[in-house]
């Protein structure tokens, strides 16, 4: 479990980690001062839950949480406030917050609402996997069904960990497919993918584990080095070759009957070009369109692929957020834009691609130690 504390004043965020980690000793707690690296810091952790407080300097908290939810949206969000505000309250409950704490919180209401949010994030695993699994049965039973399922077509990116029994015994072989599929399911509910999994047979009774999204591949790996000696000694666990689509991983099982085995080092370098790739794509999209008002979502949608993935892939090879680094090209390019005849500084922060020049104030004053108007007067 993942989780974001976000709050600007230090003994709140101390104390909420010494809770959690009586808690949950097993998360991984991430800290945020304010609204802006808070947003920097769902961008890079993508946590499960994000405790946020209302009142912070810059962004507060509503504000970011109203600017993550649509991108995010698998993220479980509690607010912490000093003030017993219905109003607080009832906006932060239209935003999809699962609950609203004072401060301080107690260990009994931090621990209510962090089983509210795991018991949450079960039922929506549960349900997603269960989808998933119904709809891809569906078409492996019949083909001709994909065409219709605009829900499969749109996870798009899809890949296979298949396993092939090495027991002549055909009741040895069906008591060692009966511990498999317990073992493999699991697995996938211990460690759900950031897309989708779900376990089927397939040919003529192969178990497999099919996975979707931007992400199968690397969930596809993790899930190989997980599974138990005395079943890999069993089988032969073979990949099958990622492809663009549901109906390429149908053609490629029925064109392979033997599911040729693809070594895990080329697997993953292929992985790995893939991923450079699509961060070049971006970051030579941003340096484009930075004066338009984008983000990872504007982006990732060029890209055809999720937000959380363009996120996380930018920050793993760039080592920066993708929030920061649009903003450190638009500020590169702050005073070029200021220094043009007669422009105010709301002409140059919709010419930067900011719809707000308050906004656009706050960052420059950080960068530059002075704000724009500041810098404007200095021409003069």
């Amino acid at each position: 479990m993942k989780i974001l504390i976000a709050d600007d004043e230090e003994l709140v965020r101390v104390g909420l980690r010494d809770i959690l980690m009586k808690i949950v000793p097993e998360a991984e707690i991430r800290e945020a001062v304010n609204g802006r690296a808070m947003i920097e810091a769902v961008e890079e952790l993508q946590p499960d839950i994000c405790f946020a407080d209302i009142r912070m300097p810059g962004i507060n908290g509503l504000e970011a949480i109203e600017h993550l939810c649509g991108i995010y949206q698998e993220i479980f969000w509690i607010i912490l406030s000093g003030y017993s505000d219905f109003g607080y309250a009832r906006t932060a409950l239209t935003l999809g917050a699962l609950d609203y704490l004072l401060k301080p919180a107690t260990e009994d209401e931090v621990k209510a609402a962090i089983d509210k949010a795991a018991a949450k994030m079960r039922d929506f695993g549960l349900q997603k996997r269960e989808k998933f699994e119904y709809r891809i049965g569906g078409v492996l039973n019949n083909s001709s069904a994909l065409e219709f399922d605009d829900y499969l077509i749109e996870i798009g990116c899809y890949s296979a960990l298949v396993f092939i029994a090495d027991i002549k015994d055909v009741d040895q072989s069906v008591l060692f497919q009966r511990e498999l599929s317990i073992e493999l399911r699991s697995r996938i509910d211990e460690d759900p993918p950031e897309g989708y999994a779900g376990l089927f047979n397939i040919l003529d009774g192969l178990p497999a584990v099919i996975a979707g999204g931007n992400r199968a591949e690397e969930f596809l790996l993790r899930l190989d080095r997980r599974i138990p000696g005395r079943l890999r000694d069993k089988c032969r666990i073979v990949f099958s070759p990622a492809q663009n689509s549901l109906s390429g991983l149908i053609a490629c099982f029925e064109s392979s009957p033997d599911l040729k085995s693809v070594p895990e080092k080329d697997l993953v370098n292929e992985h790995s070009e893939k991923s450079a790739r699509i961060v070049r794509q971006a970051e030579k999209l941003v340096r484009k369109l930075y004066n338009e008002p984008i983000g990872v979502a504007q982006i990732a949608e060029r890209l055809n692929i999720t937000p959380n993935y363009l996120s996380s892939l930018f920050k793993k090879y760039m080592d920066v957020s993708f929030t920061k680094y649009i903003t450190d090209i638009r500020l590169s390019e702050a005073p070029k834009i200021l220094d043009a005849s007669g422009i105010t500084v709301k002409e140059a922060a919709t010419r930067l691609g900011y719809m707000s020049s308050r906004h656009f104030s706050r960052l420059f004053r950080e960068k530059y130690g002075m704000l724009p108007t500041d810098y404007l007067g200095r021409k003069s």
